[in-house]
């Protein structure tokens, strides 16, 4: 390969990565947003705004295109992609983040990082490498440090762990969506894609959201509440999802999810600046060390592990 083209290539890898870091900001925004609205709804009706709004955004954009055109035989598994990765996954993040706090809740999250990577050498899509597992393994160490602190101060009550359990299916299922989103990435454009599994996803909870209106009322937020609502399928779906998936396309599934390390350091920032929480030194420390897991997981992969194919 020439200069340019591997020039290109190198900053094309640095665009898609800086791509899954601002999406990760974002969601870390969602999460608090989430756990600030949670109270005033349910998780049903809110991931169903969620992604009706974020496919209200995209879809009129995709039409405009004339992109949006799915083959017959993907049907089905992109709709359950919508439906797993986006529907079920924001209805246990909310009643997970019923249960449990802010931070606890999105450093959980960022498991996907290394349930990515499971799941996309399962696939094939991707191989274990040193860089890989000493990227993730910074990341999430410089997580724990950032957080533990608040995370131990606000204390464990039993309803926590529950929570915690439901936070964690929720980084199953969007893991299972990164890596078995990317075959389809090959042929469809990032956009459409996005708008189409979020489509799935609104349209498999409006029922839900429906029986749940008629039976306790729509949900009375205010105007506050209504403002994280907009920005939770806004930012927290239609951009962050767009930069998610485009970066998916770019670069294999576990170095755009190492990216995620970023949303509980976002939400403790966004809790510092609007609950008055202090930011200590721990949490300066984690923000390194998830700089420097991000930097070591995007490494030339020329070393694996013993037992594993070279990569």
């Amino acid at each position: 390969m020439s200069g340019p083209a591997v020039a290109r290539g190198a900053q094309g890898q640095i665009v898609a990565v800086a791509a899954a870091a601002s999406a990760s900001l974002f969601f870390g925004g969602m999460v608090f947003s989430t756990r600030f609205v949670i109270g005033q709804t349910d998780a049903w009706t809110l991931a169903f705004l969620r992604f009706g709004i974020g496919a209200a955004c995209l879809v009129p954009i995709v039409l405009g295109r004339r992109t949006l055109r799915l083959e017959r035989a993907d049907w089905i598994p992109v709709a359950r992609l919508g439906i797993a990765g986006y529907g079920a996954m924001s209805v246990l993040l909310g009643a997970g983040l019923r249960l449990t706090y802010a931070s606890r809740g999105s450093l959980i999250l960022t498991s996907q990082s290394f349930l990515t990577l499971l799941f996309a050498c399962w696939r094939g899509e991707e191989r274990f490498t040193r860089a890989k597992l000493m990227g993730t393994g910074l990341a999430a160490s410089g997580l724990a440090l950032a957080v533990s602190r608040s995370t131990a101060a606000a204390g464990q009550p039993a309803a926590t762990w529950a929570g915690d359990l439901l936070v964690f299916g929720a980084a199953v299922c969007i893991s299972v969506y990164n890596a078995y989103a990317r075959p389809y990435l090959r042929r469809y454009p990032p956009m459409a894609f996005t708008a189409l599994t979020m489509a799935a996803a609104a349209v498999a909870l409006l029922p839900l959201a429906v029986g749940i209106a008629v039976t306790r009322g729509l949900p009375t937020l205010d105007p506050v509440g209504w403002t994280a609502v907009a920005y939770i399928g806004v930012f927290g779906a239609a951009i962050g999802y767009g930069l998610w998936v485009w970066a998916l396309k770019q670069i294999t599934p576990t170095r755009v999810a190492v990216c995620l390390a970023l949303n509980p350091l976002a939400a403790t920032v966004l809790g510092a600046a609007l609950l008055g929480e202090p930011i200590t030194s721990r949490f300066v420390a984690g923000f390194l060390l998830v700089a420097a897991g991000i930097i070591v997981t995007n490494l030339p992969e020329t070393v694996v592990l013993p037992g594993a194919d070279s990569g």
